[in-house]
């Protein structure tokens, strides 16, 4: 019997006959994070490889020289989620959202104006400090403003990079047709829909947490969280208000956080490939490949979304079978990619099913973290997982712009893309496997009584 995890809270009866204020506004968080991914996060993470070619091409640069931007946005990106962690905890949540949200929107339009690929690689480095805070958040938010269904809720809100990146990956398609200097007017009107749409909205509505309003989290009635085993079912309390495992000076050492970053940094790493499917059809030579280019990029981001919120609502049961379908997907994605080059249909379904990487890396390992280490230290543990995510993006957009500039490029990118998901299933279930142990013998501690001469935990 796979390991399982289950969240039992109080929810909202049949006969309730409206939402209480704590619970309306909980809904309104959930509705800001998914505009935050859906628009700012999917336009800056999840478009970007529908500009490499176009762009480098009327730079008159490699592909690969270009590319070197997302490189710079994802060493940024490493930089800023180290900071954030501890800031977070004492910073306006409010604030930073939506200050992150218009650093990218002002960025984006100044890149309309660029005529130097220098300066696309200055505007990453912005593009990494804005949109690594604000994926981030999303997750912590949703543990703030939620006690229960942590796992839906957060994927509910992450599949909204793959909803906007969907449809600004078609957009951005429309864009490009119109002529060699297309992208420059894709880059201006998105970053006007951030500044003008998105920042008011997030600072009307985003708060840290329920307590900044005089409310509570949805769901918090101290009901008991739980993890069943073989051998029983062990109760281990309200994550909102216990820290159940080791000190932050001592996480570094455990094995639990070595197999959690392990498997962020490979998944991150693998999921990169997405970035190189529209260049991928676009040597292919096949015209309606080519046109098809919007359409490939849009499946694997509906695969993304549908991946998260399924993914996320298994997670909340049981984080195996999460896991498991997830890299899956992504390996049964690559090999349909890869021996379909010039089949449409093949093509749509293998970067459909290729998505479900997206899920592990935004569902799984937050979900995993708070399992790992509880709420109350999840906020900078999380931040430090997600730390060697980003370096795994960052050393897989290097990787695979140097193989996919190589003669038969793209066969040596799925072959590395495979091996990443074969490594990273070992450690994933490793990791797993480890958290459900951690928080068992966690409780056990908890549950007994000091020795004489000896502290409690705390």
């Amino acid at each position: 019997m796979a390991p399982l995890m289950a969240a039992r809270c109080s929810t909202p009866s049949s006969h309730t006959p409206a939402l209480t204020v704590s619970q309306r506004h909980a809904f309104l968080i959930i509705a800001a994070c998914s505009m935050v991914a859906g628009i700012p996060c999917a336009i800056v993470l999840n478009c970007a490889g529908m500009f490499f070619t176009p762009v480098s091409s009327s730079l008159g640069v490699s592909r690969s020289s270009f590319a070197l931007y997302y490189s710079c946005l994802s060493l940024c990106c490493i930089i800023a989620v180290a900071i954030c962690g501890s800031v977070m905890t004492r910073v306006n949540m409010r604030t930073n959202v939506t200050a992150c949200a218009a650093l990218c929107g002002i960025t984006l339009i100044a890149m309309s104006q660029f005529t130097q690929v220098w300066m696309f690689h200055l505007a990453g480095a912005l593009l990494g400090f804005g949109a690594a805070p604000l994926v981030l958040a999303i997750p912590i938010l949703v543990g703030n403003w939620f006690h229960c269904r942590v796992g839906l809720f957060t994927g509910v809100c992450m599949s909204f990079t793959g909803i906007g990146g969907m449809v600004f990956n078609l957009i951005s398609s429309a864009f490009i047709t119109i002529g060699p200097e297309g992208w420059r007017l894709g880059y201006l009107v998105y970053g006007l829909v951030i500044l003008l749409f998105v920042c008011p909205i997030t600072f009307a509505i985003v708060r840290s947490k329920p307590s900044d309003l005089g409310l509570v989290a949805y769901g918090e009635e101290g009901a008991p969280q739980t993890v069943q085993t073989d051998n029983g079912q062990t109760s281990i309390g309200s994550t909102r208000h216990r820290a159940r495992f080791a000190l932050p000076s001592t996480i570094w050492r455990s094995s639990v956080f070595f197999c959690l970053a392990a498997f962020g940094f490979l998944s991150n790493m693998n999921q990169v490939v997405y970035q190189f499917m529209a260049s991928y059809c676009q040597c292919s030579g096949d015209s309606q490949v080519i046109a098809a280019v919007g359409a490939v990029a849009g499946a694997c981001m509906i695969g993304q979304a549908i991946g998260k919120i399924l993914l996320g609502h298994i997670s909340d049961t049981s984080l195996t079978t999460s896991l498991a379908l997830g890299l899956c997907g992504a390996a049964a994605g690559a090999i349909i990619m890869w021996v379909a080059p010039t089949c449409i249909p093949l093509l749509i379904i293998g970067a459909f099913s290729f998505g479900f990487v997206y899920a592990c890396t935004m569902v799984v390992v937050p979900m995993l973290t708070r399992l790992s280490f509880g709420s109350a230290n999840y906020t900078r543990v999380y931040s430090w997982v997600s730390t060697f995510c980003l370096i795994g993006q960052t050393l897989g957009s290097v990787l695979f712009a140097f193989l996919t500039d190589l003669p038969q490029g793209f066969d040596a990118m799925f072959a590395v893309s495979l091996l990443l998901t074969a490594i990273a299933a070992r450690v994933g279930f490793k990791a797993v496997h480890n958290a459900i142990g951690h928080t068992l013998l966690q409780e056990d501690q908890w549950q007994k009584p000091s020795p004489p001469g000896k502290k409690s935990p705390k």
